[in-house]
């Protein structure tokens, strides 16, 4: 079937060709994706007042404009992990001011969690922060881990542990760099499949919470990625599941914009970008969202511009 490519203008392209919510796919979880859709329920007087004074704090010493709410756990695996803001500067909070990760301190952001996770299930998002564990205020990431697990082993269950969580202002743009997506890497040429099952599902991860800086990792699905980290964390030598890694040292990006291909056999188009590795491998990442593949493509950028490696050329 026949198929044609264009640039993606996301301005425009999103009103035209994302789904309706119903259709999203359920690969999108809420804490990869939670800046398309969560809506702070602070006022817009608070947000207005935060704006404009961005050194403005709450009774907690936090920055104006963020929502402040409870969340008891249930009974399952923890499956979290928490990190300091100035850890995150150049991956949560990567579109935060300096003053925004100065003010949160050491107190614990939750840095990453498992599909399986009790974090996640109570509807903790990443990029939020712990303020108390029970009637505990916690200062640090290892503080708030040292309080959930002797609360978690006096109660042998983490079933009713409330946590007190602060969410940033919308302002905030928390986007992991990370997805499940379509992906293709054999060929060495820039252009992409001439069809759909050219390409593969892979998990997507950009200089991930246990990756090595400047690479780009891919995994079969959330699930092996959650493994790995758990592998990794647990200090095993080699992972049990598959991983494909990528250095971006040297790398550059074909697409300095998103472009989309729109297949015969495909309802909406997919968006897309192309990453030359330094050793010319040509690797495709596609999504049929553009909420779905834009957290992938920023990181990519982000990681490139750091370290001050990478450069864009046009397509030829």
């Amino acid at each position: 079937m026949g198929f044609s490519v264009e640039e993606a203008v996301v301005a425009d392209s999103m009103d035209i060709y994302a789904p309706e919510p119903k259709a999203k796919p359920k690969l999108l979880r809420p804490s990869i994706l939670q800046s398309s859709f969560r809506a702070a329920s602070k006022s817009t007087l608070m947000e207005n007042k935060a704006s404009a004074d961005p050194n403005a704090r709450d009774g907690y010493g936090l920055p104006l404009g963020g929502e402040h709410f409870k969340a008891t756990l249930k009974d399952g695996h923890f499956g979290a992990i928490f990190f300091r803001a100035s850890e995150m500067r150049h991956h949560l909070y990567c579109s935060a001011p300096s003053s925004f990760v100065k003010a949160l301190k050491n107190r614990p952001v939750v840095a990453y969690t498992s599909n399986d996770s009790v974090i996640d299930s109570a509807g903790i998002s990443l990029g939020d922060v712990i303020i108390r564990v029970q009637d505990v205020e916690v200062k640090s990431p290892k503080n708030a881990m040292t309080v959930v697990h002797m609360l978690r082993n006096e109660k042998s269950s983490f079933h009713g542990i409330e946590l007190a969580v602060w969410r940033p202002p919308s302002s905030i743009n928390v986007k992991p760099s990370q997805n499940q997506c379509m992906v293709e890497y054999h060929s060495r040429k820039t252009d992409v499949p001439p069809s759909s099952a050219g390409w593969k599902p892979k998990y997507v991860v950009v200089e991930g919470i246990v990756s090595k800086p400047h690479v780009i990792d891919m995994y079969y699905n959330k699930k092996d990625y959650d493994k790995a980290v758990a592998e990794t964390l647990a200090k095993k030598r080699k992972v049990s599941v598959k991983v494909k890694s990528w250095s971006l040292i040297g790398a550059r990006l074909v697409t300095s914009k998103l472009n989309f291909v729109h297949y015969g056999e495909e309802k909406q188009p997919w968006y897309y970008f192309v990453l030359v590795t330094n050793k010319g491998r040509s690797i495709k990442i596609a999504h049929p969202i553009v909420d779905g593949i834009e957290p992938v493509f920023e990181g990519v950028k982000r990681a490139l511009e750091n370290a001050n490696i990478g450069s864009f050329v046009g397509e030829s």
